[in-house]
């Protein structure tokens, strides 16, 4: 019985593979030339670094100095992936999750079933088999960002689960590669639905007049912002003129003239009382008692009273030290 190596090469161990090729080894015939033949272009296709790391098993792959192809192939594919049980299992798991991929490829149709069909390969090359396959096509296609391919894919589910229909995996995915490939000749494949547009525009607008309402709302912040600076500016005008004007205005000369002792020190002029007050020394609209001393030069007289306490400190501490060198004095000529 023969077997197919490249689409079971999953299948055959490599025992199996020595013990045929012993039967052709070193022999004047076409298979043995065939094998030689293989080995030569295997070992020349591949780079130096993937060279080395099958070359050391080549005691694995030599019947009597005879360097098999068949044995040769089976090497690289064993070093280049794992043939376990596990491998097994993690196909099925992509395949059982072929929707994530999906997403991957922005929901591309073809590429999707170009995935499942090379895991099939692999499954299938391993002597693994696959049960559910159809329903995880059904679930993987219908998460595509698509009404239309969605209403489809569902109605034909339907279809199948009525008995209408006969669907096998690679039925179903060429319905769906035609429906995706159709769609996209249209222009239609993901375009938005018409309430999906409008709700596009009605954000497009809200958020229109969102930045519509923070550019007017900064714009009057702006201007508020002018006008209490236009007003400062004002009053501190305002404030300056005052300043000015008082500075500008001159007191009357009697202001100055202080009555003579026994003439009276309170009069009325143009309907204002003026007193004299004994702190500024002239004639004032204030009484002494009353007199808050406002304009009066309280630093400097502070400052003289300081200076001169100073001297004096000064003076203090002088004659204490001429004191001390009399004192010193004495006491030596005693």
């Amino acid at each position: 019985r023969w077997t197919d190596f490249i689409s079971s090469y999953g299948t055959i161990d490599l025992e199996h593979l020595q013990r045929y090729a012993r039967t052709y080894a070193g022999q004047p015939s076409r298979v043995a030339q065939d094998s030689m033949m293989l080995y030569t272009c295997l070992h020349a296709s591949l780079s130096r670094v993937g060279r080395n790391k099958v070359t050391i098993y080549a005691k694995e792959y030599t019947i009597d100095e005879f360097k098999d192809g068949v044995l040769f192939l089976k090497i690289i594919i064993r070093q280049s992936s794992i043939d376990t049980n596990a491998t097994t299992a993690s196909i099925r798991n992509q395949l059982a999750d072929i929707g994530t991929y999906l997403a991957t490829v922005n929901f591309d149709i073809t590429k999707m079933n170009e995935r499942v069909n090379l895991l099939l390969e692999s499954l299938q090359a391993r002597g693994g088999t696959t049960h559910d396959l159809l329903n995880n096509l059904f679930r993987a296609y219908k998460t595509v960002k698509d009404r239309e391919f969605i209403r489809y894919m569902t109605q034909k589910e339907s279809d199948f689960e009525e008995g209408t229909i006969e669907l096998n995996a690679a039925k179903l995915m060429l319905l769906a590669e035609n429906k995706f490939k159709t769609l996209t000749e249209k222009g239609e494949w993901q375009a938005p639905s018409a309430e999906e547009e409008k709700i596009v525009a009605l954000r497009t607008e809200l958020e229109a007049l969102k930045r519509r309402k923070d550019g007017n709302q900064g714009q009057r912040n702006q201007n508020g912002n002018n006008a209490r600076r236009g007003k400062r500016d004002r009053e501190k005008g305002n404030r300056k003129d005052n300043n000015a004007r008082r500075r500008n205005r001159q007191a009357p000369e009697w202001v100055n003239q202080l009555p003579k002792p026994g003439e009276p020190t309170q009069k009325e002029v143009d309907g204002k009382v003026w007193y004299v007050c004994e702190h500024h020394k002239k004639w004032c609209l204030h009484r002494t008692e009353d007199c808050k001393k406002k304009g009066l030069d309280h630093h400097k007289e502070l400052g003289k009273k300081r200076a001169e306490n100073k001297r004096v400190l000064r003076a203090t501490k002088a004659t204490v030290r001429w004191s001390d060198i009399e004192h010193d004095d004495e006491s030596s000529q005693e």
